[in-house]
């Protein structure tokens, strides 16, 4: 790696005193923040740990005996935080993202290199999306997976992006929204990808996939929801419907306020019989979310994070007592 070019200022003793004036200080914090976002470019790093840089050259010139405090390091920090070029990952501050380039930017880069290298209407997996090799052009190629997640989001409200998770692999499923023709709906299943092209005028939205009956029956997959009261509803799913908004077509009170992003627990469920082993273990991000439900058991699931499957024929899922996060007592999902 080419050296970093230091600023004048980086030899410049009072440069590493915060400032009384206001004035003063505010040229002050913003040449740090210029020095900090230019430092993790040249490195090509967004996300740091606090501890580590504040002991770096970055904070420390040795060769003219100065560094800057601790508190002065919180300051810059702060500055950054409030231009929204600094995002914490953890409430103990310890390591935060530096937003030397946007999300924003970052989705726009991927974006382009998927349009220019034909890779519309596939699916790319997180791992391809970071791989020097797979993914030359673009500017995400080793970023963090925490860090692509954010910026797959920004693809996502554009509608440009799926992501999704099913089988213990994840990936992104690229199209726009107002594509014509064939559509594909991607299905992960132990660790192995299968298509199914649905020909439709547009792209499918959230829940319209289950609205549609099961064409044969070698599509349908039998599913019995046991509601809060006790009371049993059997329905006829049918392969790659998702259990929350095949609920929701069906009335089944499972609110699922995250829209199956996996940033809440409304559609907590208990997985009856042997069906919890033909799932697909929980990842990581499920797991912790699931720790935070009220009601937890060994066999709770999100709902949103079950897709039918052939072998799920039969399966019978319980809602539990209460949920967190619901945001109106009584309220009744709607299909979409």
């Amino acid at each position: 790696m080419v050296e970093f070019g230091w600023p004048w200022q980086y030899s410049f003793p009072p440069f590493f005193t915060i400032q009384p004036n206001s004035a003063t200080r505010e040229k002050q914090l913003d040449l740090w923040c210029q020095l900090i976002l230019d430092y993790f470019r040249h490195r090509k790093q967004y996300k740091i740990n606090v501890h580590e840089v504040s002991t770096s050259s970055l904070f420390k010139n040795v060769s003219i005996n100065r560094k800057l405090s601790a508190d002065g390091i919180e300051q810059v920090l702060d500055e950054l935080e409030k231009r929204k070029l600094l995002e914490w990952v953890d409430k103990k501050k310890e390591s935060c993202f530096i937003y030397w380039k946007k999300p924003q930017d970052l989705a726009d880069s991927i974006y382009h290199w998927v349009e220019q290298t034909g890779r519309s209407n596939t699916v790319c997996t997180f791992s391809e999306l970071v791989d020097e090799e797979v993914a030359e052009g673009h500017d995400c190629v080793g970023l963090d997976r925490d860090l692509l997640l954010k910026v797959l989001s920004v693809l996502q409200s554009r509608g440009k992006a799926e992501v999704m998770n099913h089988g213990g692999v994840e990936g992104v499923n690229e199209f726009q929204m107002l594509n014509v023709g064939a559509v594909g709906r991607f299905l992960y299943r132990a660790g192995t990808l299968f298509r199914r092209d649905i020909h439709v005028s547009r792209s499918l939205r959230h829940g319209e996939f289950e609205m549609q009956d099961p064409k044969s029956e070698d599509e349908v997959v039998n599913v019995t929801f046991q509601r809060k009261d006790g009371s049993c509803f059997k329905i006829r799913g049918k392969v790659g419907d998702n259990l929350l908004y095949l609920a929701h077509r069906y009335g089944i009170e499972m609110e699922g306020a995250c829209e199956a992003s996996k940033a809440c627990t409304t559609c907590h469920v208990y997985v009856h019989g042997n069906h919890l082993g033909v799932l697909p273990p929980a990842d990581e991000t499920e797991d912790d979310l699931l720790d935070m439900a009220p009601y937890l058991k060994e066999n709770s699931r999100l709902g949103c994070q079950i897709v039918l499957t052939k072998e799920l024929d039969g399966l019978k899922v319980e809602l539990p007592r209460a949920t967190r996060n619901f945001y109106v007592d009584g309220h009744v999902p709607q299909p979409h």
